[in-house]
């Protein structure tokens, strides 16, 4: 059953319902991967310069990665650095499993992943934790986890089918992680160089509510409410703020011009977003 889900999102059984999900997604790209043809996996993926292959891996080595850190913290260790050294050390020890078996390993170490979490203690999902992108509250790993998860299943998905679009279900479940690091996802550069500027988003479809995303001083706030004023406000689908956050939807000019993003507000400046989120 798909729910609407109105921003701020309640936190309280985050973790159970994005365990589920996480699950299916991972499921499902694990499916595709397997009857995926060989020459299938040589093919460019929506991530520039990666291969699905490429994609895989480096979901794989994630995956492996969020699990074994995750494991450390609950046992009170210290966590391996997300450091190149570390993912050389991971890709090396995978190198002689096939597609297949990578595929099942990236399924499974999803599924330990959220088994560990569900372990922890409130306390400890009050904690934070160490991530690429910076530092995050532990109790958001899943979600932080499931973003990729879904990302990087459409980046290989929409190859065969362009009009595929980021699971329904999950949606709800991304946003209290993607609010949070939104600012890190952002180019630095574009934050600096781009003066005071106000963008007020107005999501529809499985979640709905306005976000304000504020640059002022080389700095971003985010916030889950109504800009008093904006200097360019958007109404667009949480699939599509989802994909434009994460640097995936790049025809945002065409979108505008099309109608299916509605724009109040200078066209250059709402172009400006493509390079304020370039991807990661």
């Amino acid at each position: 059953m798909t729910t609407t889900q109105s921003l701020p999102l309640p936190v309280d059984n985050l973790l159970e319902q994005t365990a589920v999900q996480a699950r299916r997604e991972v499921d499902t790209l694990r499916d595709y991967l397997k009857n995926l043809p060989e020459k299938g996996w040589l093919k460019q993926s929506f991530c520039t310069d990666w291969t699905i292959e490429d994609v895989v891996e480096h979901q794989m080595v994630q995956g492996v990665l969020f699990r074994d850190n995750a494991r450390l913290l609950l046992q009170g260790g210290q966590p391996l650095p997300y450091s190149s050294e570390v993912v050389s050390k991971y890709e090396t020890e995978f190198a002689e499993l096939n597609r297949l078996e990578r595929a099942d390993l990236l399924a499974e170490s999803a599924y330990e992943l959220y088994d560990i979490l569900k372990q922890a203690s409130p306390e400890q999902l009050q904690g934070t934790v160490i991530l690429p992108i910076g530092e995050v509250n532990f109790g958001l790993l899943g979600s932080i986890r499931l973003n990729e998860l879904s990302l990087h299943s459409w980046d290989i998905r929409v190859v065969d089918n362009l009009s595929t679009k980021i699971s329904r279900e999950s949606l709800p479940l991304l946003f209290p992680g993607l609010l949070q690091v939104l600012p890190r996802l952002a180019n630095r550069e574009t934050v600096k160089q781009s003066g005071n500027l106000t963008y007020e988003f107005e999501i529809e479809g499985p979640v709905k509510g306005p976000v304000t995303v504020t640059l002022a001083a080389g700095q971003m706030l985010v916030q889950s409410n109504y800009a008093e004023k904006a200097d360019v406000r958007l109404k667009l689908d949480a699939d599509s703020f989802l994909r434009l956050s994460w640097g995936r939807l790049r025809n945002l000019d065409r979108r505008i011009k099309e109608g299916w993003v509605k724009l109040d507000g200078d066209l250059t400046t709402a172009l400006r977003l493509n390079q304020l989120f370039q991807g990661i």
